[in-house]
């Protein structure tokens, strides 16, 4: 369901209820850009050029809040037994983004973040996301 929110940053990509958070628009000062990675190609003489990560269409500039966390220990996503993953932040989003994933990353400010867990349950009016800083 595609519904259009009520402000200036124009449409959200929600479902479920719908909580006009625009009003508490000064508690999420951030910005975040969300990125998902598009492998390298294999070129004529057979080597595999670098993939890239790109901006996931409509899901740019959505206002968030970004906070240091104590690092919850996370498994990892790539199914590697017995690893863990340790978040560095939480980034809260101001409305509800389903299509959000751990296969995505953010760029907020210029910091890069890996997802680790996006959560997206409970009144379906936000998001929250647990991430790790990471070198770009």
């Amino acid at each position: 369901m595609r519904i259009q929110r009520q402000g200036r940053r124009g449409y959200g990509l929600m479902s479920g209820t719908f909580l006009d958070t625009s009003q508490h628009a000064e508690h999420f000062p951030d910005l975040l850009t969300v990125q998902e990675f598009t492998p390298g190609t294999t070129n004529n003489h057979g080597v595999v050029e670098p993939g890239t990560w790109e901006n996931v269409a409509e899901l740019t500039d959505l206002t968030c809040l970004k906070f240091n966390s104590k690092g919850e220990e996370i498994p990892a996503a790539d199914g590697a037994q017995d690893e863990m993953e340790v978040s560095t932040h939480t980034i809260l989003t101001q409305d509800f983004y389903p299509a959000i994933t751990h296969a995505h990353r953010g760029v907020i400010d210029g910091q890069v973040y890996k997802f680790l867990i996006c959560d997206h349950e409970g009144m379906k009016t936000v998001g929250v996301i647990k991430a790790k800083r990471v070198k770009g």
